[in-house]
C-alpha cells in the first residue's frame, strides 16, 4: 500500500507539475497579449499626441499669421490717416499764412502796430 501511496503522489506531483507548467504558459500568453496590446495603446497614444502637436503647431502659425497680417493692414491705415491730417494740418497753415500775409499788405501801419503792441506785452511779462 505504501507503494501505491507513493506511486499516487508522484502522478499527483506529475500533475501538479503539469497543471503548474500550463497555467505559466498561459500567463506568459496573456501577459505578452497584454503587453503587445498595451504597445498598440502607446503606439497610438504617440501619434495622437504628434497630430495634435502639428495641429497646434498649424493652427497657432495660421493665427500669427492673420494677426501679423491684421497688423500691417492698421499700421497702413493709420500711416495714411496720419499722412491725410498732416496734410490738412498744413493746407490750415497755408491758408493762415496767406490770410496774414494778405492782411499786412493790405493794412502795413495797422500790422506795424499790432507787432508793437505784442512785443511790449511780451517785454512786460519777461520782466516779471
Amino acid at each position: 500500500m505504501e507503494t501505491e501511496s507513493f506511486s499516487n503522489t508522484r502522478k499527483d506531483a506529475a500533475n501538479l507539475k503539469d497543471t503548474a507548467v500550463t497555467a505559466a504558459k498561459d500567463l506568459r500568453d496573456t501577459a505578452a497579449t497584454h503587453l503587445d496590446k498595451a504597445k498598440g495603446h502607446v503606439s497610438e497614444l504617440k501619434t495622437t499626441a504628434v497630430e495634435a502637436a502639428k495641429d497646434l503647431s498649424s493652427t497657432a502659425a495660421s493665427h500669427a499669421q492673420k494677426a501679423k497680417g491684421q497688423l500691417r493692414e492698421l499700421a497702413g491705415h493709420a500711416q495714411e490717416e496720419g499722412t491725410e491730417q498732416i496734410k490738412q494740418v498744413r493746407g490750415q497753415l497755408d491758408d493762415l499764412t496767406d490770410s496774414a500775409r494778405d492782411y499786412i499788405s493790405a493794412r502795413p501801419l495797422a500790422a506795424v502796430g499790432v507787432a508793437l503792441f505784442v512785443g511790449f506785452i511780451f517785454g512786460l511779462s519777461r520782466r516779471r
